[in-house]
């Protein structure tokens, strides 16, 4: 088999007589079409590729100011946390110190307390005892003081 303008079939219809021979012209008219039409593809194919870069871009562009914002929101949040847990854990220790003094102070008083309360029972013993032995020597020493007290007064 040879080339295809060396076929038999395509060389003997009679079909084919009219189309062996197309003149330089007419193919050159044809190729310029298809070159105009492959120009305009090619052209709208670079200005879709032009927009497309352009958007591209714009949506970066948008995209690197939200980042900036949510880099901000980021380090703001982050920053007031750590305040707010240092803050926090300082008033625990006010709190925790406020306490301890007040339950020291509280110590001391109840300390106070007990020193006066024991002295004033060492003093009621004592009176107890005198007013004992008083009693056990004359046992009506009392009603006997309350009457003079009485007659005194009556005076």
């Amino acid at each position: 088999m040879g080339t295809l303008h060396n076929h038999p079939k395509l060389e003997s219809s009679p079909h084919n007589e009219g189309m062996n021979s197309v003149s330089k012209d007419l193919l050159d008219a044809r190729l310029e079409t298809i070159e105009v039409r492959m120009d305009a593809r090619m052209a709208r194919i670079e200005e879709l590729i032009g927009d497309t870069r352009r958007e591209i871009d714009l949506m970066r562009q948008e995209s690197k100011i939200d980042n900036k914002s949510t880099r901000t929101t980021m380090i703001v949040t982050g920053i007031s946390s750590v305040l707010a847990i240092v803050l926090g854990v300082g008033a625990f220790n006010a709190t925790v110190l406020s306490n301890m003094v007040a339950s020291f102070e509280s110590g001391k008083n109840t300390a106070s307390m007990q020193a006066t309360l024991n002295e004033a029972t060492k003093a009621l013993e004592a009176a107890t005892a005198k007013a004992n032995q008083s009693a056990a020597v004359n046992p009506f020493a009392d009603l006997i003081e309350e009457a003079q007290r009485k007659k005194s007064q009556g005076q």
